[in-house]
């Protein structure tokens, strides 16, 4: 039986516990190398327990710009991206990737590099000259997917400077493409610095 295509679409409130429940999945994927299971349980609880103060909150704040990758009804990627969440040392980045994830069932099938470029392409329509990301340094394949993609580390860190044991979130900046010519800088929401809901 053939699979249904996957589909892009802007993320909604309604898709706040897909996106909460899609999240720890991938993450405990990756994070397995390096975390034990109690560990990421324990860490998952946490993140539930955060479902409206952080998850919906975010599909709610207009400044935010969600887009769910669905097979039919299943969503089985997102992405998350608005205003910078801490003023950046880098003059002119102004927009940020929260979070990109894909259901780890599906990796390697190019979703993310369409939830990716769709991102990018609301940049460069809104006229944004450089976007950031921080990623866990240990997280080496979200690194590369990154780095093939035109991201470059530039040696940045979050300033609340989370950690995994000795691991740190290493910054990400992309010079975003220029807009086409007589494209309408239309922006999804703006907002100051540091008003984007409890990242984390």
């Amino acid at each position: 039986m053939t699979e249904p295509p996957i589909e892009l679409r802007p993320a909604t409130p309604a898709d706040t516990d897909a996106v909460l429940e899609l999240h720890l999945r991938s993450r405990a994927a990756y994070q397995r190398a390096v975390r034990p299971e109690t560990e990421l349980a324990a860490s998952a609880a946490v993140l539930r327990g955060r479902r409206d103060s952080y998850y919906a909150a975010m599909l709610a704040a207009p400044e935010v710009d969600g887009c769910c990758a669905v097979r039919g009804d299943r969503v089985v990627g997102f992405t998350l991206a608005g205003p910078v969440s801490h003023p950046d040392p880098s003059p002119g980045t102004t927009d940020e990737l929260y979070k990109i994830h894909v259901d780890p069932e599906l990796w390697g099938r190019g979703i993310a590099g369409r939830l990716l470029g769709r991102c990018v392409d609301r940049w460069r329509a809104a006229g944004v000259v450089s976007a950031r990301l921080f990623v866990w340094d240990f997280n080496e394949r979200a690194r590369r997917f990154y780095a093939r993609n035109g991201w470059l580390d530039d040696g940045c860190r979050r300033p609340d400077d989370p950690r995994i044991g000795p691991y740190r979130m290493r910054g990400y900046r992309l010079t975003v493409p220029a807009p086409l010519s007589g494209a309408d800088p239309v922006r999804p929401g703006s907002s100051p610095p540091g008003t984007v809901p409890g990242r984390g």
